[in-house]
């Protein structure tokens, strides 16, 4: 008897690849709940739980309130959340929405892999702890239609399975929506079978008892080696197979032990965290190998020996890091797909990871606005779909949690000539106007604390103006200028004719708050030239652009991401070339006036210019971040005399006595002296950060003269792995690295 457990799943069209509910968000029970042994219909793997339906969709099928749906099952007691649908792209939101369900609720999401027949991570399914679900079919073949993958989990039958339908009537359909609801049926069973059991061990426990298909013809070929999960679900064996461990490799972390900025020649040095989520293992081993671009490394350490890990243990192995040699033939971006392989004694786990190498993109992290710099125009992100790249980040709000969805540098002359990176006219099209002349690099710090320095042009756009951008940024360190990232474009006229009426600007889609992105809200500040988004709740965040260069005047546009526009530009049905010249020439100074907000984006630019041929122009920006409008203000204004004051007045880090910063024992298992000495009297804050950077606590604070000293702390109660200690001051930011041992 399943009791509190709940499965639920809204009809779909499975050959719809925009995924569109076609039963209007009427729930259908399908293989999860459906009552057996009545004659009627069909029977649910978990035919006597709990089943709550939740309507998803408006009445033309577009799904509207899918993550909202996962939020309201967890937050209604669902311990099972099926999720029949999905798409491509994913992101950091829909990954938050995973993480609350599954960490803060403790709720199982299952999901259907997808219907494309490739190897595609469709979303959910593609994010980190979900039951990601594949089609099989009677004889356990994997369907012709099902998605496959490393993010795949298990399989389970997807074809032929008689469901519950609209109009009072069942139905035999295929798909992985059908699959997933199997799984979540089982799942349930699971978590009343084990009622001590998380969701991360239900999870656990289907896929170590799940049945190797991998020997049957259809499965064997190396297309799918690996990427079916760990076979076709088994309830029995999850209910009756003996207690075994189940490990996971997660906090993957990739180092160089330079700028992490990985280049060829550099030997990168990999580490997680090994977590067993059931029975404790004996000795557990690990081997490193590659599955993808094995002729771009060399792999110089490629074993680790956990040993043994009990149930619910945790070990990072920092101080034993696998090592990898990028090579000197590595293309640009190059993917390099991992896998690393468990054993302890029979028992045998494969999991997969990948890192991007030789990368045309690089991060900013020397304060509290952390981007990414491209190499061809893009902001925050390398690839659409939130894909390489950090997004903007706002320590002070969130050490994780990305406040941006895209962004681009765009340039136009005409309602037929805007060049960018942005979303297209067509819905789900990116416009991709610009090319690397040479890739984004560091370079020696003589403005700012972090320098960057690159060429794009825009000669692969459909219609060209043409130009070659020579583009830079800066970043500093030291209070007050932690709050803003400095980007600087040089655009030169490449043609024979002059360019008139020529815009420049950043447009961006904020997401601030990211799980709550429909409270947003745009404004103007035309003093500092700056348009803002700001999320509308009680000490919401705030992100900027600000205008800096004085050449032309500033101009900010504020987009209403809803149909209709709100009167402003519609993009419901694409962003054309002639509503992009739009958003870059005339003011909208405030986009989600109404309620508590909208979705928003805004467009912050400058012009018109008269570009002669063989000439150039140069425009900046300031990308500022802020607890309020007065705090963004203040790093707009600091921004503005950074900017005017470049070069011998711009502000680094001063020399400050060695030794700044210490900590004693390194490694350490308990009590650690952490001392430090100050040159210059002002406020100063140590921290302890996890090895992803998170906030762990402030370990001292305030005001101090000049002076050496000390503070001291237990590291007993940390696990054990690498952690940070930070030094901010007046003067910049230390960070010195320590393993905790136990």
């Amino acid at each position: 008897y399943i009791d509190n457990y709940t499965g639920w799943d809204v009809g779909m069209n499975d050959n719809n690849t925009s995924w569109q509910g076609n039963a209007h968000g009427v729930a259908v029970c399908g293989d999860a709940a459906e009552q057996c042994n009545n004659g009627i219909g069909a029977c649910g793997t978990a035919y006597n739980c709990k089943f709550m339906p939740i309507k998803i969709s408006d009445a033309s099928g577009a799904l509207i309130a899918s993550y909202d749906g996962i939020t309201y099952a967890a937050d209604h007691g669902c311990k099972v959340i099926n999720c029949s649908w999905g798409g491509l792209g994913g992101g950091s939101y829909g990954q938050g929405i995973i993480d609350y369900a599954t960490n803060n609720m403790d709720a199982l999401v299952v999901v259907a892999a997808g219907n494309n027949g490739a190897d595609q991570a469709f979303f959910p399914a593609g994010y980190d702890r979900v039951l990601s679900v594949a089609a099989t079919d009677n004889s356990d073949a994997h369907a012709g239609f099902t998605n496959y993958g490393y993010s795949v989990d298990v399989c389970s039958p997807g074809v032929n399975i008689n469901a519950s339908w609209i109009n009072n009537s069942y139905s035999q359909n295929s798909g992985t929506s059908m699959a997933a609801p199997v799984a979540a049926g089982c799942a349930a069973v699971v978590r009343s079978f084990y009622p001590s059991y998380s969701a991360s061990q239900t999870w656990a426990r289907l896929k170590q008892t799940a049945d190797n298909i991998y020997t049957l013809p259809s499965n064997s070929s190396a297309t799918y080696a690996n990427k079916l999960g760990t076979g076709r679900i088994n309830l029995y064996r999850a209910l009756t197979d003996p207690a075994g461990p189940s490990i996971t490799y997660s906090n993957v972390n990739f180092s160089d032990n330079n700028n992490n900025v990985f280049v060829q020649n550099d030997t990168l040095r990999i580490t997680g965290d090994f977590l067993n989520l059931l029975s404790p293992t004996v000795n557990l081993q690990s081997t490193l190998t590659v599955v993808t671009g094995a002729p771009y490394v060399t792999i110089l350490d490629n074993s680790h020996t956990v040993g043994v890990l009990g149930t619910l243990a945790t070990v990072n192995h920092f101080a034993d890091p696998f090592k990898v040699k990028i090579l000197s033939t590595t293309p640009i971006n190059q993917q390099i797909v991992f896998k690393l392989t468990m054993t302890d004694g029979l028992y045998t786990e494969n999991t997969f990871f990948s890192v991007i190498v030789n990368v045309d993109y690089i991060n900013v992290t020397v304060n509290d606005v952390w981007t990414t710099i491209t190499s061809k125009g893009l902001i925050g992100y390398n690839l659409p779909g939130q894909l390489q790249g950090l997004g903007f980040i706002y320590l002070p709000y969130s050490p994780t949690a990305t406040l941006m969805y895209e962004s681009s540098f765009a340039v136009g002359s005409s309602s037929s000539k805007v060049d960018d990176m942005v979303r297209g006219a067509v819905n789900g099209n990116t416009d991709v106007d610009f090319s690397s002349v040479y890739s984004v690099r560091t370079v020696p710090a003589t403005v700012s604390n972090f320098d960057l320095d690159g060429k794009f042009r825009d000669n692969v756009s459909p219609s060209p103006l043409p130009i070659t951008v020579h583009h830079k940024a800066y970043a500093w360190s030291a209070i007050p200028h932690r709050k803003y990232v400095i980007v600087q474009y040089m655009i030169a006229n490449t043609g024979t004719n002059a360019l008139n009426n020529v815009y420049a600007g950043i447009m961006t889609d904020w997401d601030i708050d990211p799980s709550t992105y429909g409270s947003n809200r745009t404004g103007y500040d035309a003093v500092n030239k700056m348009g803002y988004v700001f999320y509308t709740a009680a000490n919401g965040t705030y992100c900027g652009v600000k205008l800096l260069t004085i050449t032309a005047p500033a101009n900010h546009y504020g987009i209403d991401l809803i149909a209709g526009g709100a009167g402003g530009v519609d993009l419901s049905d694409g962003y054309s070339t002639a509503e992009k010249y739009t958003t870059l020439t005339t003011p909208r100074a405030v986009a989600g006036a109404s309620g508590n907000g909208e979705d928003v984006m805004d467009v912050v630019s400058t012009g018109p210019y008269a570009i002669p041929a063989n000439d150039s122009i140069k425009v900046a920006f300031a990308l500022i971040a802020g607890d309020n409008l007065a705090d963004l203000q203040a790093s707009a204004i600091d921004a503005q005399t950074m900017y005017d004051n470049f070069g011998p007045l711009a502000v680094l880090d001063p020399v400050i006595n060695s030794p700044v910063l210490n900590t004693y024992p390194n490694p350490t298992s308990g009590l650690t002296d952490v001392t430090y000495n100050l040159s210059q009297a002002g406020n100063c804050e140590i921290r302890l950060l996890d090895g992803s950077g998170r906030l762990l606590g402030i370990l001292a604070k305030g005001e101090k003269s000049i002076g050496n000293y000390t503070t001291t702390f237990d590291c007993a109660v940390l696990p054990e792995g690498m952690y940070f200690i930070q030094m901010q001051t007046n003067n910049g930011l230390i960070t010195k690295k320590i393993v905790v041992v136990h």
